[in-house]
C-alpha cells in the first residue's frame, strides 16, 4: 500500500511538473481562441436581441409567448458559448487546475505528516488522518485530471477552427486570384 500512494506522490508531482509548462505554450492558443469566442458570442446575443425586437414589432399581442418561445430556442445555445468562453479563460482554469493540485499535494504532504513521530494525535487519529487524507487528495487530483481534459479538449476545438478559418482564407485568395487571372485585361483593377 506504502508503494502504491509513493507512487501515486510522484504522478501528482509530474503532473504538476506538466501543467505549468503546458499552460505556457497553450496560451498564445487560448488568446486567439478567445478573441473567436468573443465575437461568436457577440453575434450570439445581436442574434437574440434582433429575434426579441421582431416579436415585439410583429406581436404586441403575444410577446409573452413569443419571448418564452425564444428564450427557450436560445438557453441552450447561450449557456454553450458560456461554457466555450469559460473554458478559454486561462486566468480561471489556471485555478481551476493549480488549485485542486495544489490541495491534493498539500493533503499528500498530510499524509506522510500523518506517518511521522512528529505527529502527537493517538493512533486510531493518526489512521483516520490518512485515510481521509489520501481519499481528499484522490478526489482533489482527479478534479484536476478532469478539467485539464476539458481544457485541452477545447485547445483542440479552439485549434482546428483556427486552422480551418486560415484554410478558408487561402481558398478565398486562391479563388479570387483565379477570378482575376481569368476576367479580360480591361476588367482587371
Amino acid at each position: 500500500m506504502k508503494e502504491i500512494i509513493e507512487i501515486y506522490s510522484k504522478i501528482v508531482v509530474a503532473t504538476f511538473g506538466f501543467i505549468g509548462p503546458s499552460f505556457t505554450l497553450l496560451i498564445s492558443i487560448f488568446i486567439d481562441a478567445i478573441e473567436k469566442a468573443r465575437i461568436k458570442n457577440d453575434q450570439q446575443l445581436e442574434t437574440i436581441k434582433s429575434l426579441y425586437d421582431d416579436a415585439y414589432v410583429k406581436n404586441k399581442d403575444n410577446i409573452e409567448e413569443e419571448m418564452t418561445k425564444i428564450i427557450k430556442e436560445n438557453k441552450k445555445h447561450k449557456k454553450q458559448i458560456i461554457k466555450e468562453s469559460n473554458l478559454l479563460n486561462p486566468k480561471r482554469q489556471i485555478k481551476r487546475v493549480f488549485i485542486p493540485l495544489i490541495l491534493s499535494l498539500f493533503f499528500i504532504s498530510l499524509y506522510y505528516f500523518a506517518r511521522t513521530n512528529y505527529c502527537l494525535l493517538d493512533l486510531p487519529f493518526i489512521i483516520v488522518l490518512k485515510c481521509v487524507a489520501i481519499i481528499i487528495s484522490g478526489i482533489c487530483f482527479s478534479y484536476c485530471l478532469f478539467a485539464l481534459w476539458q481544457i485541452l479538449n477545447m485547445v483542440i476545438e479552439a485549434k482546428q477552427i483556427l486552422i480551418k478559418d486560415k484554410n478558408d482564407k487561402v481558398v478565398k485568395q486562391e479563388k479570387e486570384e483565379e477570378i482575376g487571372e481569368a476576367l479580360p485585361p480591361e476588367n482587371k483593377i
